[in-house]
């Protein structure tokens, strides 16, 4: 992953550039079409060409890029290790032409913003970001797509969308990995627990370690940056972390069911908040801020000159700053 390009020769951009303006979409598809179907022949016969017409058109490919995209033997075709990086570029541009072929005459000029979000995004950022849209003028058009870390990442690495709000994950991040990235932090969203509305805790000044540990628990599977938090709080105080009642992905869910359950839960403390607030469950308070680290607006630096993206990072900005 790359967060600039200035080094780049600007003379083999352009060399690049006019080389490659023969090319059509059918060359970009076929690059496409040789990491999925395993051959050039799947290829050809996706696109209706013979053998030759499709050997040509790779070795037109090979003479603009300079480099072997392809190796081929008895079993087929794979792409080579520039050819994977080649089309990791590629299908972003498909993508955003994909976009462009979808458009819809009564648009009103109001362009498509494609956004990913990790789910406490909507909890009390995204109606911020919204709010600060839509204050000068009308909000561009979205699709909105919720995930975790590694799923908003793959999306953006193959342009299904134009920008996430998640948490940069260094780990995560080599999904990139080649590309240039703008990476902008906006704000750090803590730990918290929560309670029953009867529970003993609900009221408690102060609860230990110990404490929790005796407790029933809704927690998300093992593996993710909550339950590893989850189990820390535990085991840097030389416990053993306690056996889940239940293991549940969403914390919207798991918030929702401790009250019925009897049981505590941990979830990001804007949804904790937001859930108390709502009289369905309470925050546990007494106890250390459990970090998982900071929430960041993160986009290719390519896409960064679209009109309503522009737009979308100036109203997050203004969310982050509100926060502050």
């Amino acid at each position: 992953m790359n967060q600039h390009s200035e080094n780049m020769n600007p003379d083999l951009i352009s060399g690049r550039r006019n080389a490659g303006n023969f090319l059509r979409l059918r060359h970009l598809r076929m690059l496409e079409l040789v990491a999925d179907g395993g051959s050039l022949a799947a290829a050809a016969r996706v696109l209706h060409l013979s053998q030759p017409a499709i050997t040509k058109m790779l070795q037109e490919m090979e003479a603009v890029f300079g480099t072997v995209l392809v190796t081929r033997g008895a079993r087929g075709g794979r792409l080579t290790a520039e050819g994977e990086a080649v089309l990791q570029r590629l299908r972003i541009a498909l993508a955003q032409f994909d976009v462009a072929l979808a458009g819809d005459d009564n648009d009103e000029g109001r362009p498509l913003l494609r956004i990913g979000m990790l789910p406490v995004v909507s909890v009390a950022l995204l109606p911020q970001i919204m709010r600060n849209l839509t204050r000068d003028a009308p909000a561009p058009r979205f699709t909105v797509m919720e995930s975790n870390v590694s799923g908003l990442l793959d999306a953006l690495s193959t342009g299904r969308i134009d920008c996430i709000i998640s948490r940069p994950d260094a780990e995560a991040l080599s999904k990139l990995d080649g590309l240039d990235v703008t990476i902008l932090p906006v704000y750090e969203e803590p730990l918290a627990i929560a309670c029953p509305l009867a529970h003993p805790f609900a009221d408690a000044r102060r609860v230990s370690t110990e404490q929790l540990q005796r407790e029933q628990w809704i927690v998300p599977h093992a593996g993710t940056d909550t339950r590893r938090a989850f189990d820390a709080l535990f085991v840097d105080h030389g416990l053993m972390p306690p056996r889940p009642l239940v293991e549940s992905m969403s914390f919207h869910t798991n918030l929702q069911m401790a009250d019925a359950l009897g049981a505590l839960t941990v979830a990001p403390q804007s949804a904790v908040l937001h859930y108390a607030r709502m009289g369905v469950i309470h925050r546990v308070g007494g106890f250390p801020v459990m970090p998982v680290g900071e929430i960041a607006l993160i986009h290719l630096a390519t896409m960064a000159g679209l009109p309503a993206l522009q737009r979308f990072r100036d109203a997050v900005e203004a969310a982050a700053q509100a926060r502050r």
